[in-house]
Order: structure tokens, then C-alpha cells, then sequence
């Protein structure tokens, strides 16, 4: 069996075979939960990615990738942030407005300490 498995389990646009390499693979990629400051992300498409890594303590979980206009890819499996960035993205769906999001990094009120991850429109 693989110790590391990355299937593209979604995307937003048809992928070639190139681009469904690049985002199986993750380094050169920017981890949204690395990123201290706020951030604004210009939105052209996305990419969901299911992961199996025996190395890992947690050997199943999704990776939800963005990628900006300008061709940066930023990734997170925070399901608080996918959440928010996929309700922005399937409401601009078909609109001609260009629009960006402000990605940021609060405090979770349930569990002191600890931070999550969030997006809203600009």
C-alpha cells in the first residue's frame, strides 16, 4: 500500500493533467494556516483534493485549494474556511464582478487558545 495518496476529488474548472499534478502536490504551495497576517486572495478557481498519508495522524482529510488570478495557490483543510469561501464562490458563480476575499485567522470561542480560519468578500 502508498504511504501517500492524492486524489482530486473536485475542481471548479476543467483541470489538464498538468495542473492535476500541481495541486496533488503541495510544495509550492502556501498553507493558509501559516499565514499570520490577513491576506486577500483574488479567487480564479478551486481545487478539493482527498489525501491518504499513513505518515500522518490523521491518514484521511481533504485539502481545499484556491487558486489566485495572479497563479498562487493557497491550501487548507479548515472546513470553517471552505465553508465560507464556497458560499462567496457559488453566490459570485456567473457574475461579471471581479470580486476578492480577505482570508484571516480568529480565536475560536469554543476552544481557548486555539484559532481557526475564515474568509469573507471584499
Amino acid at each position: 500500500m502508498d504511504n501517500f495518496k492524492a486524489t482530486i476529488r473536485e475542481s471548479s474548472k476543467q483541470l489538464t493533467a498538468r495542473e492535476k499534478l500541481k495541486y496533488m502536490d503541495t510544495q509550492l504551495s502556501t498553507n493558509l494556516s501559516e499565514v499570520t497576517d490577513e491576506i486577500i486572495i483574488t479567487p480564479d478557481f478551486y481545487v478539493v483534493v482527498d489525501v491518504h498519508n499513513e505518515n500522518s495522524e490523521d491518514k484521511d482529510y481533504v485539502q481545499y485549494h484556491v487558486i489566485d488570478k495572479d497563479g498562487t495557490d493557497y491550501y487548507t483543510g479548515s472546513d470553517s474556511f471552505w465553508r465560507a469561501f464556497k458560499t462567496i464562490f457559488d453566490t459570485m458563480l456567473g457574475e461579471e464582478e471581479e470580486y476578492q476575499i480577505r482570508v484571516f485567522q480568529r480565536e475560536s470561542a469554543n476552544y481557548k487558545g486555539k484559532y481557526f480560519i475564515s474568509c469573507a468578500i471584499v
